[in-house]
């Protein structure tokens, strides 16, 4: 009995292990499905584990392979082959045909656009597929001046740098489908340097020859000096120095800059030291460096001033803008000035200290919206012992 029961148990081992060994042994069955126009061959497969399989997929005429997939494996369209990754367990692959050629994406991006230096720009690219689906899309710069960019799928953004004069940069857009297909489009950002171009010189004098010169200057009734370098208008008597300087064979200007270095030097409390724009139309405006005390209602205000200011010329002192500046803290001292004038705008400004910074600035009435055809310098006051000092003055305009 003991030795009956122990030839059982070893026929038992044999079968059970005769039946692993069957179950290790038995094929994956590998399926394929597709839709209309083509056939994958063979339509079914049986691979051991770790085997893979080579099919073929077989369009019909008029039609194309859009898409395989299934089984983990990989599809190459040169040969129109699809490998299975090997057999761990049973699978189907699953291939679609369309008819016609495959159709190139659609794709467009923004319009061509103008920026200025240091502008951010983003630019945005769409892409449709109308027979399939679009893989990748990606930006990159065609041409231009180097960029430093980021991108996403759809867009790519930078930040304009510094050109000389209008640089054209150009990017383009790439649209991939689903069969490899490739569209593109681009679009021009033109960077401009937006910083006006510098005026050129058209008048000036040093007043370092130590004579009158005739052809630059008509003089009024104002004594005046030309000496070391520089050119005195003085009062020796009240109301003299109304005319002071005024400048001869001056060009028509639109736009004027004047740079001088002056010095203002009060012989009493009336002092109304002055440089005036003559206009084409008649009229006339001065910048003043006005102390008095005798003007009432000025600029609204009462007897006592101090102020910079513009006024109607010639030396009427109807207040045209009045600015916070006082003006006996630039008297008995060089200062440098810097006005500017555009009579198309009608906008006036005064940089005192040539420091790029805006010290006093107004926009003038129509009537005075006219191009400059003259300077005239003054050192009006009452009373003696006023002078006005220039030791040069640049004019720049066009």
């Amino acid at each position: 009995m003991k030795y009956f029961s122990i030839v059982l148990l070893f026929a038992g081992l044999i079968i059970f292990a005769g039946q692993v060994q069957a179950q290790g042994n038995k094929p994956f069955k590998i399926n394929t499905s597709t839709t209309s126009g083509g056939m994958v061959t063979p339509r079914v497969a049986n691979l051991k584990l770790g085997d893979s399989k080579q099919f073929t997929l077989q369009p019909e005429v008029g039609y194309r392979v859009v898409g395989v997939s299934g089984c983990g494996g990989t599809y190459d369209a040169s040969t129109f082959t699809f490998t299975t990754a090997p057999a761990s367990a049973d699978c189907e692959i699953y291939a679609s045909f369309h008819a016609g050629s495959n159709q190139v994406p659609t794709v467009s991006v923004d319009a061509d656009m103008t920026v200025e230096i240091g502008s951010t720009v983003i630019l945005t690219g769409t892409a449709t597929d109308s027979d399939g689906s679009i893989d990748s899309t990606s930006w990159q710069q065609i041409s231009g001046t180097t960029t430093t960019s980021s991108q996403t799928a759809d867009t790519i953004t930078f930040v304009a740098g510094e050109v000389t004069g209008d640089t054209p940069l150009v990017f383009e857009f790439t649209a991939t489908d689903n069969e490899g297909a490739l569209a593109s489009a681009s679009v021009q950002v033109t960077v401009i340097d937006s910083t006006p171009a510098p005026l050129p010189l058209v008048f000036f004098d040093e007043f370092d020859d130590g004579i009158d010169d005739l052809t630059k200057w008509s003089f009024g009734n104002a004594p005046h000096q030309e000496t070391d370098g520089s050119l005195t208008l003085r009062i020796i008597a009240t109301d003299q120095g109304r005319d002071g300087a005024t400048t001869n064979n001056f060009p028509s200007l639109t736009k004027t800059k004047l740079e001088m270095r002056h010095f203002m030097s009060p012989g009493g409390f009336h002092f109304f030291p002055a440089v005036s724009l003559r206009l084409a139309n008649g009229s006339e405006f001065a910048l003043t460096f006005l102390r008095s005390t005798y003007l009432e209602n000025n600029c609204n205000k009462p007897s006592n001033q101090d102020r910079v200011l513009l006024a109607t010329a010639p030396w009427g002192g109807n207040c045209l803008a009045e600015s916070n500046l006082i003006s006996s803290q630039y008297y008995n001292m060089w200062i440098v000035s810097v006005v500017e004038f555009d009579s198309v705008t009608g906008d006036f400004t005064l940089d005192i200290g040539n420091d790029g910074v805006i010290d006093f600035e107004a926009t003038l009435a129509s009537e005075y919206m006219s191009e400059v055809t003259g300077i005239n310098f003054s050192t009006y006051g009452w009373f003696t012992g006023h002078y006005h000092t220039f030791d040069y003055i640049r004019v720049y305009g066009q």
